[in-house]
């Protein structure tokens, strides 16, 4: 998995691991990531936690809308 800087309270922190990241307690669906590659200097460079794959999959849990209970369908 790949390695991020999050913006928290205007301030620049990391890089840091996805599974450090979503470990923190103020981290949700919103939270402005930008990926270790990128230049931080560059707001274009900075989404939402929620555009990056390998962090909506940990965002995603029992009951969140767009995954199935197991055993069940949607529809």
């Amino acid at each position: 998995m790949g390695r991020y800087f999050i913006q928290v309270g205007g301030k620049v922190k990391g890089p840091m691991e996805v599974e450090v990241i979503v470990g923190l307690r103020w981290f949700g669906p919103d939270s402005l990531l930008c990926p270790e590659a990128a230049s931080t200097k560059s707001r274009h460079n900075w989404l939402r936690a929620q555009t990056f794959p390998e962090i909506r999959a940990f965002l995603r849990g029992p009951g969140t809308p767009g995954t199935d209970a197991p055993g069940q369908v949607s529809g």
